[in-house]
């Protein structure tokens, strides 16, 4: 991402390539979040979608619209058209017959939209709450620099002492109009995708390797279950967990002991991410719990994962530029949880049956935006 251009005092903020930065960013931050309603990235943006000021029209994809009429044969809803003898300083003027606002547009679409995003300075991992942190107003407006309370710096005498809210009629252009909107933007630096359920719409491949062995004698069991992991492999079936390893030694009845071991594995899949601008990263966590059928959570493999009902990262990918992304294989692991799991063995006293898995993702997307 680059720097953003700094509009001080005797900058020719009027000079096209200036608003042009702050409407783009503008508009790839509104793509990301999938916000207003009618933000909906359902096609490429292209370089028709983000034209220049000066009798042109910036515009986004457009899905619904509260002004069918308007738009019934426009195929993009359009957000700013300045024409020559518009005036960027008042608080509406025409587009198209319809009345749309120049900044103050953007500070109320980020006033709107920042709610979207992640709250970057907030731990994810090992946390227990089932919601990522997001921003709210009030942080997001501290985060930016701005004030807690109204938001952005108005003036109608050339600079302080500023009133402080969404832009009026009359207000005067100045620096702090442009300060104040590039700190905005820039605190706005991730989405999320949560994919709650593990199904396979969300999955490109899984696979489910398991054993078991029984014998009255322990030690036998305990042996015989190793000997069919040893020739068991990772099968197509489905166990509708991202991963999972799960560990059980039960009284099976008439004196038998049964020792039984599984895994299941997926590369996990997002399939609706916004053609936007690169995502610098995708961080791929997961809210690792008990294992379905065990009686206590285990970390078997010694992975690091928190707690029951914790978030905790599995890949951090590489940049892309696709609407589909798939993770690493999540949970391949060839090493038989019976033998390695701390609470089985022989002798043994109790039944016992515990294990870890992974049933919902969160998909961080790290954008690369033009500017921040």
């Amino acid at each position: 991402m680059a720097a953003w251009t700094d509009v001080a005092i005797g900058t020719d903020w009027q000079d096209r390539a200036i608003p042009d930065q702050m409407m783009q960013n503008y508009i790839e931050r509104g793509l990301a979040a999938e916000q207003f309603g009618h933000w909906q990235p359902n096609s490429a943006v292209t370089a028709n979608d983000l034209k220049t000021i000066g009798g042109q029209v910036y515009r986004s994809v457009k899905t619904t619209t509260t002004d069918a009429t308007a738009f019934a044969n426009d195929t993009f809803w359009r957000i700013w058209q300045v024409d020559t003898g518009h005036d960027l300083q008042g608080r509406i003027f025409p587009t198209s017959g319809i009345n749309w606002a120049g900044w103050r547009t953007m500070q109320d679409g980020l006033e709107t939209m920042c709610t979207e995003f992640v709250n970057d300075t907030l731990a994810i991992e090992g946390q227990t709450a089932t919601d990522v942190p997001m921003w709210t107003l009030a942080s997001w407006r501290t985060k930016a620099g701005l004030q807690v309370d109204s938001g952005f710096r108005r003036s109608t005498t050339s600079g302080a002492p500023f009133s402080y809210g969404l832009m009026e009629a009359g207000d005067v252009i100045g620096p702090w109009i442009f300060d104040d909107l590039q700190a905005a933007m820039t605190a706005l630096k991730w989405t999320k995708d949560e994919l709650p359920s593990a199904v396979k719409a969300n999955m490109d491949s899984w696979g489910i390797r398991s054993a078991s062995g029984q014998s009255t004698v322990c030690a036998t069991a305990f042996s015989n279950q190793g000997t069919n992991w040893a020739s068991a492999t990772y099968n197509q079936n489905f166990d509708d967990y991202y991963e999972c390893s799960r560990v059980g030694l039960d009284d099976a009845g008439g004196g038998l002991r049964f020792f039984q071991g599984s895994r299941a594995r997926s590369k996990a899949k997002n399939s609706g991410i916004p053609l936007v601008k690169t995502q610098g990263h995708t961080d791929v966590l997961f809210l690792y719990g008990k294992a379905p059928q065990s009686k206590t959570f285990n970390d078997i493999d010694g992975e690091g994962y928190p707690a029951d009902g914790a978030w905790h990262e599995v890949d951090d990918m590489a940049a892309s530029t696709d609407t589909e992304v798939i993770s690493a294989w999540i949970g391949n692991d060839t090493s038989n949880p019976v033998t390695i799991a701390p609470t089985l063995g022989c002798p043994v006293n109790t039944d016992t049956n515990s294990g870890v898995d992974a049933r919902e993702a969160a998909w961080i997307l790290k954008w690369d935006f033009s500017n921040a």
